[in-house]
């Protein structure tokens, strides 16, 4: 009988044998490695696999702590909170059953940030503005990189793939060129170590980054949590879908029956309700509910993060207008599932899309996007970072710097207690004087002014310069270009064609490009409509 089995298949059987009968090898998730920074000033968890009441013991600066691996082979320790360290050491990692011990080597400690979204987060280094220049420059040896293979799934995976690596030219080629510059204005204004996790894919929508409880924990999202309930046959919902399905696949069967008896071709099977088979070829799948969350972000928790930078760019959702809604179920969901409160999430503001010139008045679904981001201000321990002045994402070369160096100055001024200003002016209160309106800003900085941003260098005040941007209506609803001025820390906006003004709007349009008022900081303001939204 065996020497019928042909040889490789008896290696293959044998090696599967000696996998069953032996001890299951102790492992920790590919977000632990060499070169990784560990969060400082938090307790830290390290968990992993082993053989079912297997003991692992972890030692690490001084630390050394031990569990016993669960009947399904799961085990986490947790170390106590550590000060920063750049001094490179080793965790070193043993099992009893084994009795042998291994290392991962060259960790510090420090702050970790995780970078995430499509487009804006995922742009590469290669492809940045004065990349030439910028890479050859990148040795940074307490900036720390992990970059996460991109990777949807329609189950909570349990690792990721992708590996840490010290910041180098050669290792910064392919990492987001937004964690980069991120990272890199953190260690430098803050000299400790920064760990940078790039978990970004491109094309992607909030919807697929959210878990799937957040879809039940916001009203407002009824669409995709009865799309999700569809796919459940004990909902109300699923029992309706699948009842449907039924039916449809009944009707198909006789049909199908005679197509074959006759040689004809038989017709496509109804489907049940199920969500899309993630698939990452050609991005088959990238608008699914949660499927991203499930490949890449779910295999990071519970890992210590400092906080989240977003950036997801021109990538629409299920319902526009309710983009806020999509933000504030990713941003509660991450913050709920990783059950570390509300750490700090940082979202870029919709750089410049399509044509410039929009009328005035003319509201499309780019302009409510922003607007909906912006809801997000009154959200717990969030930032907003205004790039479109600097960044457009119809472009060959992206500039990712000016975005990373103002995310950093939030993240300092929010996160680290630096008495900057977080961002650009950010509209308060307006008020109808004669003629005019008069309108007021927080995060004024040192003043307001005409600012003109040329490249990379720093935004230049045009003493002379005209106030751009602005529009101004009446009663009748009717928009026009306004005249704008600034006055101390106010803005003062009038038209000829509105005598008697109600309503005044800031960077309106898919393209607000042109839109010129800043802070002394050089921080562009925040776009902003005095009116209410429409429902």
């Amino acid at each position: 009988m065996v020497n019928s089995i042909p040889g490789p298949l008896i290696v293959i059987l044998f090696m599967a044998w000696l996998t069953a009968i032996a001890p299951a090898a102790v492992r920790l998730p590919n977000c632990f490695g060499d070169n990784m920074v560990l969060q400082r000033d938090q307790p830290v968890p390290v968990w992993g696999w082993a053989e079912p009441g297997d003991e692992v013991h972890i030692a690490f600066a001084g630390q050394t702590k031990t569990a016993r691996a669960a009947t399904n082979g799961a085990w986490r320790i947790v170390l106590e909170p550590m000060p920063a360290s750049s001094e490179p050491r080793d965790l070193v990692v043993r099992a009893r059953l084994e009795n042998r011990q291994w290392k991962i080597s060259n960790l510090l400690v420090g702050d970790v940030w995780l970078v995430s979204g499509d487009f804006g987060a995922y742009w590469e280094m290669y492809a940045c503005t004065n990349a030439a220049e910028e890479l050859p420059a990148a040795n940074h040896p307490a900036l720390r990189l992990l970059k996460v293979w991109a990777r949807s799934s329609n189950e909570l995976l349990d690792d990721i793939l992708g590996e840490w690596r010290v910041c180098t030219p050669e290792n910064v080629r392919g990492f987001s060129a937004l964690g980069y510059f991120y990272g890199r204005a953190l260690n430098r204004e803050l000299g400790v170590p920064i760990g940078v996790i790039d978990v970004s894919y491109r094309y992607s929508v909030a919807r697929a980054w959210m878990p799937p409880a957040a879809f039940r924990s916001i009203p407002e999202l009824k669409v995709p949590r009865e799309k999700m309930d569809s796919w459940d046959s004990t909902t109300p919902v699923g029992r309706a879908a699948f009842s449907a399905a039924v039916v449809r696949v009944e009707a198909w069967l006789p049909a199908a029956r005679q197509a074959y008896a006759i040689g004809q071709p038989i017709p496509r099977q109804p489907l049940l309700p199920a969500p899309l088979v993630a698939t990452d070829k050609n991005y088959l799948s990238i608008g699914e509910l949660s499927l991203h969350y499930q490949g890449m972000i779910h295999p990071l928790i519970p890992m210590r993060i400092r906080g989240v930078v977003w950036s997801l760019g021109e990538s629409s959702c299920l319902e526009p207008s309710r983009y806020f809604f999509y933000l504030k179920g990713l941003i509660e969901g991450w913050r709920q599932a990783w059950g570390q409160g509300e750490f700090p999430f940082y979202i870029e503001l919709l750089p410049q899309v399509g044509a410039t010139g929009a009328k005035p008045g003319v509201i499309d679904g780019w302009t409510r996007m922003r607007a909906e981001q912006a809801k997000c201000l009154a959200l717990p321990n969030t930032g907003l970072a205004v790039t479109f002045d600097v960044s457009d994402y119809v472009s060959d070369s992206r500039n990712r710097q000016d975005p990373g160096e103002r995310f950093a100055r939030i993240a300092l001024a929010k996160e680290y207690g630096r008495a900057i200003v977080p961002s650009g002016p950010l509209y308060t209160s307006s008020r109808v004087e004669g003629d005019r309106m008069a309108i007021r800003f927080d995060h004024v900085g040192g003043g307001l002014m005409i600012g003109d941003k040329r490249g990379l260098a720093p935004p230049v005040e045009v003493k002379d310069g005209t106030l751009k941007g602005f529009t101004i209506a009446g009663d009748d609803g009717k928009w026009f270009l306004a005249d704008a001025g600034i006055e101390g820390n106010t803005v003062m906006v009038r038209s000829d064609k509105v005598p008697a003004p109600v309503a005044a709007r800031y960077a309106h349009g898919s393209n607000p490009v042109g839109a010129n008022l800043y802070n002394r900081d050089g921080l562009p303001a925040v776009p902003f409509r005095t009116d209410a939204w429409e429902p």
